[in-house]
């Protein structure tokens, strides 16, 4: 169902993100498509109880992450946190130097003290640049308790801001990121059937639909998920091993959903896209079996 849709009539929003392309049977079979990809190469859930209440309150999350790097990190920031204590959990030494480019993703609320402003510089400060903002409609605010949250009007949406570090290019970088899969816009309820808050589902599809690389960290996250590392204090357990993770990429394609032909026939393209094919040949004559590296700039771009 689209937002519109939802606006005018008031009827409760479709979970599955294709329902808000009506009349699109290509984007119904995408979205199967990569739905299908993504949970069959998903590895088991990890997660790693980590308790940060601020500078010097833990140890760093570079430290007990290293020696891994991820080529997707989703920052889900709690809500009693300083604008300038997030600079200490140093997130850019987290990203992935390989391949082209690594991705960013903030969750805002402007009733908190870290708002949309606060946000972008912080992304800036770690050498991203924000391309992209989701914004979450809350579908349940109607009907439950009105609250005072210190915003002059009532606060029924998140943000999440998406930021790049490197530069990707939609034309021949195909194997990185699958653009226009999904919209900016999630429609959806904020709490559960148990009544806790929790982030939609649709945000983590439209996060994997988006970009291609597996090694995808959350921090401050609360909910397990394949495919995930979720770290944070609401998170009981642990079964985070450093090195066991690392022997998931030992191969550096492996870091990468797999090309498939029948989703790169789908999915939405720009104008001089290249065959998939064409940017496997160069990878297959490499010696040492390495990715290609192309030097990130200083602030990711996404260009045609």
């Amino acid at each position: 169902m689209s937002p519109g849709n939802f606006q005018h009539t008031a009827q409760p929003p479709e979970t599955s993100p294709i329902r808000r392309f009506p009349g699109l049977p290509k984007l119904l079979v995408l979205d199967r498509l990569k739905r299908a990809q993504v949970a069959s190469l998903a590895h088991e859930p990890i997660h790693l109880h980590w308790v940060w209440r601020g500078p010097g309150s833990a140890p760093s999350l570079p430290l007990i992450m290293s020696p891994n790097s991820f080529d997707t990190l989703l920052l889900n920031i709690p809500r009693d946190t300083h604008p300038m204590d997030l600079y200490d959990l140093r997130l850019d030494q987290l990203a992935a130097a390989v391949p082209e480019a690594s991705f960013l993703w903030i969750m805002v609320r402007e009733s908190t003290p870290v708002n949309l402003d606060s946000a972008r510089e912080l992304m800036r400060a770690w050498g991203y640049r924000r391309a992209e903002d989701v914004v979450w409609i809350k579908s349940d605010f109607c009907g439950r308790a009105s609250r005072d949250s210190g915003t002059f009007l009532h606060d029924v949406k998140e943000h999440c801001l998406m930021g790049i570090r490197g530069t990707v290019r939609r034309s021949t970088d195909g194997h990185i990121i699958h653009c226009n899969v999904d919209s900016d816009v999630i429609i959806s309820e904020e709490l559960n059937e148990s009544g806790h808050h929790q982030k939609p589902e649709e945000l983590y599809t439209v996060i994997e639909n988006f970009c291609l690389g597996k090694r995808r960290l959350e921090v401050f996250g609360d909910r397990p998920r394949r495919g995930w590392i979720t770290v944070g204090r609401k998170i009981r357990s642990s079964n985070y091993l450093p090195l066991l993770y690392e022997s998931l990429w030992q191969n550096p394609a492996s870091s990468l959903l797999p090309f498939d032909a029948q989703i790169d026939a789908l999915r939405p393209k720009s104008a001089g896209d290249k065959p998939r094919e064409s940017l496997l040949r160069p990878r297959s004559h490499t010696p040492t079996g390495q990715l290609p590296i192309r030097v990130p700039t200083a602030f990711g771009q996404i260009r045609p």
